[in-house]
């Protein structure tokens, strides 16, 4: 990835500090996984770069004395992997580490391929950084590291949690615009699905011809998983009679739209923290999008029901209101003013809405359980997001998000 030549008498530094991550509930916690440290990269960056013109030649302040300092410079919140930026000379790059457990090369190789492609077509995402073998995904022990340039624009919710909402409606018409842009570049993209597993985004389940046969498969092809959701639920019966009771009626729906189904590649994650900024205002436009690491080939409206339900609820109780209309309406009509919306297409991301989540919860029931052995956590991912969110559609407030995505064109 970078010129041995480059590295040769550069030292690694990185401040002390305690590292805090967000928490489920929204709080500041413990790192699950290690922070970053310089010595973690060092046999890594010193890969032979495929990269014509980066870092070719020793980089030198501008007082033409030469720099000598490698160091870690910021460690990511966010806390289902390890990331940070690091400095090298006078080049920033991100790092982010995953542990095998969890994600694997194909799917990381995948992500990259399915970046390179948005590049290709004038999508601004990171470029990814690969050897000499066009290599992008790196080994050590047992984890797997991948870089990229850290992006243009300002990373306006670097410190805000993940799902949280728009700062105004003007982002969230602007970030409707760029995900409508995607998603008509994205169509040409072939790519399969992944395989589920740990912190996938998937639609296996949703648009199975028998659901509850497709959820009983996958559970038993990952023992891991139907151990934790035994634990979480105390029973695998009630677990698959509620998911038949809550889930099914919600997936009926979804299903009755299959001639609207259009399977394409999608971000799998989009909201307001994955994507940098081109100012600090209300005027401010999407600079870059990022964090891809939930892409896969799902939909495009179980994409934009990600996109509302990721952004437009509040889950975690941070705000007086339980949801937010202005920005909801506002992210609908930037998408509607590239990609055109049909009430049709409307009232099925409306339906989706319900369980747009559950495969993505069932993913976290895994890994809090079996890779982490966090039952307490499990059990909350199974009871507050797995049957949580689909309950919250069965309010009030839940069916007015539904109907005011349903009457989009009349308000």
């Amino acid at each position: 990835m970078f010129p041995q030549s480059f590295l040769s008498g550069y030292s690694f530094v990185v401040a002390e500090s305690e590292h805090l991550v967000h928490g489920l509930q929204g709080e500041l916690t413990n790192a699950t996984w290690a922070p970053i440290s310089p010595s973690d990269i060092l046999d890594l960056v010193s890969r032979p770069a495929n990269q014509p013109g980066f870092l070719q030649q020793e980089t030198v302040s501008s007082t033409g004395i030469p720099t000598t300092g490698i160091s870690v410079i910021w460690q990511s919140p966010r806390p289902m992997s390890s990331a940070a930026v690091i400095q090298i000379g006078n080049h920033k790059i991100f790092v982010k580490r995953h542990h095998i457990d969890v994600r694997n090369s194909s799917d990381l190789r995948r992500e990259h391929k399915f970046i390179n492609y948005l590049r290709d077509n004038s999508i601004k995402v990171p470029f990814v950084y690969s050897d000499e073998n066009n290599e992008t995904v790196f080994a050590k022990a047992e984890f797997l590291y991948e870089f990229c340039d850290v992006f243009a624009g300002i990373d306006l919710y670097r410190e805000r949690i993940s799902w949280s909402r728009y700062i105004c409606p003007e982002h969230a018409y602007h970030a409707g615009e760029a995900l409508a842009r995607l998603h008509m570049i994205s169509e040409g993209f072939d790519g399969s699905p992944k395989v589920f597993g740990p912190l996938c985004n998937s639609v296996e389940i949703i648009t199975a011809e028998n659901p509850l046969t497709m959820l009983k498969s996958i559970l038993t092809a990952r023992p891991g998983l139907a151990i934790s959701v035994r634990e979480a639920m105390l029973s695998i019966d009630i677990f698959f009679d509620r998911f038949s009771s809550l889930h099914l009626p919600f997936i009926e729906k979804v299903l009755s739209y299959a001639s609207l189904m259009r399977p394409i590649y999608t971000h799998g994650d989009w909201h307001p923290s994955n994507m940098s900024w081109t100012g600090n205002g209300k005027d401010a436009d999407v600079e870059y999008v990022f964090d891809f690491g939930l892409s896969n080939k799902t939909f495009l409206h179980h994409d934009i029901a990600v996109a509302i339900e990721r952004s437009c609820i509040d889950w975690l109780g941070l705000y007086d209101e339980v949801w937010d209309p202005d920005s909801l309406i506002a992210f609908l009509r930037g998408y509607h003013s590239v990609k055109n919306l049909s009430e049709a297409d409307l009232g099925f991301i409306a339906d989706t809405l319900p369980v747009c989540h559950f495969e993505y919860a069932l993913s976290e029931v895994e890994y809090f359980g079996a890779v982490l052995a966090q039952p307490d956590n499990a059990a909350l991912a199974c009871e507050a997001y797995l049957f949580g969110h689909a309950e919250f559609f069965l309010t009030p407030e839940g069916m007015a998000i539904q109907k005011t995505i349903r009457n989009l064109n009349n308000l």
